[in-house]
């Protein structure tokens, strides 16, 4: 597993500034390409990539079918667990 640099874009819920993309499947090492989910690592929602590998609000068909891939619940909740303790959810 490796990061890939991604073209610098915003989380469409938080606004968080994302310039590289991680793959979640285990023993997989695919650059993202439209259509590919993102999740955010500062309000850990789900997004989708563009064309321009930017980043958008999924529809509520694609939210639905995220969330019933097992890599997207645990990355999220990887997500959730590392940051747990960070910096800017002290402000709430």
């Amino acid at each position: 597993m490796r990061d890939h640099i991604i073209p610098e874009s915003k989380c469409p819920y938080c606004e968080h500034k994302m310039d590289r993309s991680l793959n979640a499947e285990v023993g997989q090492d695919c650059k993202p390409s439209p259509g590919s989910i993102s999740i955010c690592l500062r309000c850990n929602k789900i997004a989708i990539f563009t064309e321009g590998l930017q980043q958008r609000k999924p529809t509520p068909e694609e939210l639905e079918a995220a969330l019933k891939l097992p890599a997207v619940t645990l990355a999220q909740m990887a997500i959730a667990h590392a940051t747990w303790n960070a910096p800017w959810k002290k402000d709430k």
